[in-house]
Formats: C-alpha cells, structure tokens, sequence
C-alpha cells in the first residue's frame, strides 16, 4: 500500500508537470545547477535514502548560471533517481 501511495503521488506530480507545460507557465530564471542538486536531494532524502547514499555527487562551485525553470529540472532529477531507487529495489526482490 505504501509503494502505490507513493507511486500516486509521483504520477500525479508528472502529470501536474506535464499541464503546467502545455499551459507554457514555465518560470525561467538564472540559477545554479549546484542549487538545483541540493533541492532535488532535499526532496529526496526520505523516501530514496538507500539510493543517495550510493551517489557520489560533485558539483563544482565556478560552474555558469543556467538560465532555465529550476522546478522542472529538479523535477527531472526527482524522477531520475526515484526511477533509479525503484529499479534498484526491483533488483532486490526475488521475482518468484
């Protein structure tokens, strides 16, 4: 029950995402991708512990301004690693 109640909540924030988009709502601005790392980490660090402890991240602080809508790339990255986290569990459980 707790995977589906996850699982719903993460399809409903891609589709949230997906009518935002074609409403081209999109909120640009310049932000650093080391900004968008630690969101995107922050709002993972619950529910893909096992998974964030496997990565090795390192953003170099001198990297360029990108000039994008930081919700939807951390959108990205929230689904990255929560796409990562449920293959990985997936590898775990015997199939049979």
């Amino acid at each position: 029950m707790g995977d589906i109640s996850q699982q719903t909540l993460r399809i409903n924030a891609v589709i949230t995402g997906i009518q935002d988009f074609s409403r081209s709502n999109s909120q640009y601005r310049e932000v650093s991708i080391g900004d968008i790392l630690d969101e995107s980490l922050s709002i993972l660090k619950h529910t893909t512990r096992h998974v964030l402890d496997a990565l090795n991240i390192d953003c170099p602080d001198n990297l360029p301004k990108l000039y994008v809508d930081a919700t939807q790339i951390e959108q990205v990255l929230v689904n990255l690693v929560t796409n990562a986290s449920d293959a990985m569990a997936a590898v775990d459980r015997p199939c049979c």
